[in-house]
């Protein structure tokens, strides 16, 4: 039987699958939508797009670092609010209405390009002592026997077993840092760094 636990106000369930944590943030951001759409009917594109900024996307990131969706329906699950906040926010309902041309237009980037940014960038600041982690607990420079293919900033990658661990924080974004061009990673500044993420990844 698979009993619930709770973090704030979003249940997690103990199998950490976080099936019941993904409902709750659609049904928040779901219910939020609902309201704006009520509120600023009328409201420019400009004015609609702050609020989904503002109101909106913070419920779909919710500890989004530490929970990542797990599966693709999930993330597919929580994308999907965007999108619908997106044709909100320029009045585009029809299915010919392309959602690639409203990102485009809003500059939004996916939910998932901004997870996969945040996480890049909270390592970095792990690693140049910016947060209050131990990096010496959780990351290993990694030097391999073979240097024609190594990278002075790669870390040592986790041996994740188990699909649940494999898609946590360390494990994943450690995989994602190594996959970095040195250029990036090496880059003095974390504002210079994000800047070169949003350029560099997709």
């Amino acid at each position: 039987m698979v009993r619930e636990l709770f973090s704030e106000s979003h249940p997690i369930s103990s199998d950490l699958r976080w099936n019941t944590h993904i409902d709750s943030i659609h049904k928040k951001a779901f219910k939020k939508l609902g309201f704006l759409k009520r509120r600023l009917k009328l409201a420019a594109p400009e004015t609609k797009l702050t609020a989904h900024k503002t109101l909106i996307r913070p419920i779909l990131e919710y500890c989004d670092i530490v929970w990542p969706p797990y599966t693709h329906l999930h993330a597919s699950k929580l994308e999907k609010i965007q999108k619908l906040s997106l044709r909100f926010i320029y009045n585009k309902y029809n299915s010919t209405d392309s959602i690639t041309e409203l990102y485009n237009r809003s500059g939004l980037p996916t939910l998932d390009k901004r997870r996969r940014i945040n996480r890049l960038k909270f390592l970095y600041l792990i690693l140049h002592d910016r947060v209050r982690i131990d990096r010496s607990n959780y990351l290993v420079p990694f030097h391999p026997r073979s240097t024609r293919h190594s990278r002075s900033h790669a870390l040592k990658p986790f041996q994740a077993r188990i699909n649940i661990f494999k898609a946590s924080y360390f494990p994943q974004t450690v995989e994602a840092w190594n996959a970095l061009p040195e250029s990036i990673a090496t880059l003095p500044t974390c504002e210079a760094f994000v800047v070169s993420l949003r350029d560099h990844l997709v």
